[in-house]
């Protein structure tokens, strides 16, 4: 296991988000937003806060490492729920508004009081490239119907999962949940696999032809979750990085993170998988704004 410090030098944290991990150009790229502290003594009611989105790229090893951020000064917030990274050939967009803000983000005026720009990342550096389209409504897993050959999967109710045949429209089963439908649901070999999150949050593998729940890993919650090979990697409720048997749902493998100076890391659930290397970020056990990088052998 390998870790590096996720910060901007002479740069104290008031709050400090993770974007997305993502490969490019043979890098790995940690993409981050930084919202710096002032002094107490000089916080006044006009006082702006300095913001920072960040990226630092990293070579595979993590042996080399550099860093390019930008700086805005807009009264605005980034939303992480309202952003979306996408990968192209040779770069990666950012659109901080891709998605409708939700809750009291509102201006007086009516607006957004969300961030809008979109960023490129190419090369090793940020850049702004253009003001955010329009945002979409963002459509979440437990409002979709997922279609599986004849079956027809959907929340019926906030923790009833129903499946249904396209062909006869008879209710075929009907699961009830330990928590919110977090994630996709992915089907392989006849079986279902998906997260809830919330109070009960579990990882769950279905059988699609008749609801039977063949395991439910007791996480706490599964906002997302990878595969390797025949094994999933999600993080669990003591914010370890886990490893479980995707037939059976036994754990195989406990990562617990720590840094150089052997002090516990708490794993976040965004990861990323390039052949046997696992990439994600992780927060210091006793500062929540204190991130790491993490990179380990698979």
């Amino acid at each position: 296991m390998t870790t590096k410090p996720l910060a901007l030098d002479g740069i104290s944290c008031r709050s400090h988000h993770t974007l997305e991990i993502h490969e490019l150009n043979d890098k790995i790229v940690f993409l981050h937003s930084i919202l710096g502290d002032v002094p107490k003594e000089e916080i006044t009611e006009t006082t702006v806060f300095p913001k920072y989105i960040v990226a630092d790229f990293f070579s595979p090893n993590f042996t080399k490492h550099e860093q390019d951020f930008l700086t805005y000064t807009e009264k605005r917030t980034l939303y992480t729920t309202c952003c979306e990274c996408t990968p192209r050939e040779d770069s990666i967009v950012l659109n901080t508004m891709r998605y409708v803000p939700k809750g009291g983000v509102f201006t007086n005026n009516g607006r957004h009081n969300t961030l809008d720009k979109m960023i490129e990342i190419r090369g090793n550096t940020l850049s702004e490239i253009g003001t955010s389209p329009e945002p979409t409504e963002k459509i979440f897993s437990d409002s979709k119907t997922h279609k599986f050959g004849d079956y027809t999967v959907r929340m019926s109710s906030p923790f009833m999962m129903e499946c249904s045949s396209a062909t006869t429209k008879e209710i075929v089963w009907k699961l009830r949940l330990s928590a919110y439908l977090y994630t996709e649901i992915e089907e392989k070999g006849r079986a279902l696999y998906f997260g809830t999150a919330g109070k009960g949050g579990r990882f769950y593998k279905v059988s699609l032809q008749d609801g039977e729940v063949i395991f439910s890993y007791d996480t706490g919650g599964t906002v997302t979750y990878k595969w390797h090979k025949k094994s999933i990697f999600l993080t669990d409720r003591k914010d370890d990085i886990i490893e479980l048997d995707s037939k059976t749902g036994a754990e195989l493998t406990r990562y617990r993170l720590k840094n150089p100076d052997k002090q516990r890391l708490r794993a976040m659930p965004k990861m990323l998988i390039k052949g046997n290397k696992l990439y994600l970020a992780a927060y210091s056990h006793s500062d929540f704004y204190d991130f790491h990088a993490v990179y380990l052998e698979i």
